[in-house]
């Protein structure tokens, strides 16, 4: 209520860069809202910005894709706590402290197995993967959440489990065992 958005929330966040494929999430989401009425909310800035919003307007998405900008960690939060879903569609990653957030706010992810990805998602365990700017298993794998709520609870406190791994109380413990087991 907060932010004003309505219906299933899907969320993505980064830097807008060719290989982050934000565009190809908006084409996705005149056919999901045949089934779902979804919004997307695209968080971030970058190099692309100006033909995102060309493409928003072109594919006729404005009243449900939404483009807030870069936002202060406090907002981002916000954003994560009101979200369902976490996108990340990309063709190179290192390693995503996007996904690690989403995963620390309970979100279920769907990201492609690219870099990084992999050390954080387990397909079906924590996250699903689909293949970059791969229509047909992006829908998929949009469809399959959206219409599970106990998949979409499975994976969203599975990932939360995860990501305490990475917690600097974690990293900190498994750095100095390493360090005493030398």
């Amino acid at each position: 209520k907060e932010l004003g958005l309505a219906g299933p929330i899907l969320l993505s966040a980064g830097r807008f860069v060719p290989w982050k494929g934000f565009g190809f999430l908006m084409t996705l989401l005149p056919e999901i809202r045949k089934r779902v009425p979804a919004t997307l909310v695209l968080i971030g800035d970058g190099p692309v910005k100006s033909r995102l919003i060309e493409l928003r307007v072109r594919l006729r998405v404005e009243s449900f894709v939404v483009l807030p900008g870069a936002l202060s960690r406090e907002t981002l939060t916000t954003y994560l706590s009101a979200a369902d879903i976490f996108l990340l569609n990309t063709a190179y990653e290192g390693f995503s402290h996007q996904i690690l957030e989403a995963m620390a706010a309970g979100l279920p992810i769907i990201t492609t197995p690219a870099g990084g990805n992999r050390e954080l998602i387990s397909d079906g365990e924590n996250g699903l993967f689909a293949h970059y700017n791969d229509s047909e298993d992006w829908n998929r794998a949009l469809m399959q959440l959206l219409g599970n709520p106990e998949l979409q609870e499975r994976l969203g406190k599975n990932a939360r489990v995860s990501a305490a791994a990475f917690l600097q109380e974690a990293m900190i413990d498994k750095t100095l065992a390493l360090f005493e087991s030398l």
